[in-house]
């Protein structure tokens, strides 16, 4: 079996600020909730996946670096909140009110499947970095222990067929900007999630391809979704099981 582990983490910005998403937490607890369901994988709490409902800090995002590093094969990090793009550095993201990082640094060593999730803005800057940077699904649902195997099951055999590599996802392009819904989430995020259910197994490339279309209609095309994924044939990662 391939040993997992998911990181959810975010930055709706300070309270009471113009720039304060709230909608932030709704992804954060939207994207915790779909993989804890069935049709997300019934990946175990505090184990494989692990929700910071608080701004992290770059030393305690370091340690699950590290963490992954040693004890993953298939690795997620999932940020919502704000971020900008740098030629030099990719996509930053704001970790709290003092601290960003560089996507890049975000990499590990051990890790042969990856998945990361960008909903931020990625408008370009040209300042640099200062500093050495870090190189419940919307249905509640009642399940038996048995149930859970079966699914844990599925999502691993169809994680072990998968493609091999790096897959990243961007809720906009490159200097386009991400538009928060207060009382949905992330615009992307939230098509992401509720588009996913159905009658058949979709791939985190085929999810996306349901909600991009979704997205760039209902931003006036002014946020178009990015998915980067390795050049060699085969599914990508599993993403949503069907009933």
């Amino acid at each position: 079996m391939i040993t997992k582990k998911a990181l959810i983490f975010g930055y709706p910005g300070e309270k009471g600020g113009e720039n304060y998403c709230s909608g932030v937490f709704h992804d954060m607890h939207g994207y915790y909730s779909h993989f804890t369901s069935l049709c997300g994988g019934a990946w175990k709490v505090r184990e494989e996946i692990f929700i910071e409902k608080q701004p992290i800090t770059k030393k305690r995002l370091k340690k699950y670096i590290e963490y992954f590093n040693c004890e993953a094969e298939y690795s997620i990090f999932i940020f919502v909140g704000h971020g900008e793009y740098h030629e030099d550095y990719g996509t930053i993201i704001q970790l709290n009110a003092k601290e960003k990082i560089s996507e890049f640094d975000l990499s590990l060593d051990n890790v042969s499947r990856r998945l990361n999730i960008f909903d931020c803005c990625r408008e370009k800057t040209i300042f640099p970095m200062q500093g050495r940077y870090l190189k419940e699904s919307y249905i509640s649902q009642s399940f038996s222990a048995s149930n859970v195997e079966l699914y844990r099951e599925c999502f691993n055999s169809l994680l072990g067929a998968s493609i091999k590599g790096n897959i990243n996802i961007y809720s906009c392009s490159i200097n386009e900007r991400s538009k928060d819904i207060s009382n949905l989430g992330g615009l992307f995020s939230y098509h992401l999630l509720r588009n996913t259910i159905g009658n058949e197994n979709l791939s985190i490339y085929k999810a996306f391809k349901k909600a991009e279309p979704i997205v760039k209609r209902l931003s006036s095309y002014e946020q178009n979704p990015v998915i980067d994924r390795p050049r060699v044939n085969g599914n990508s990662f599993p993403f949503y099981l069907k009933p």
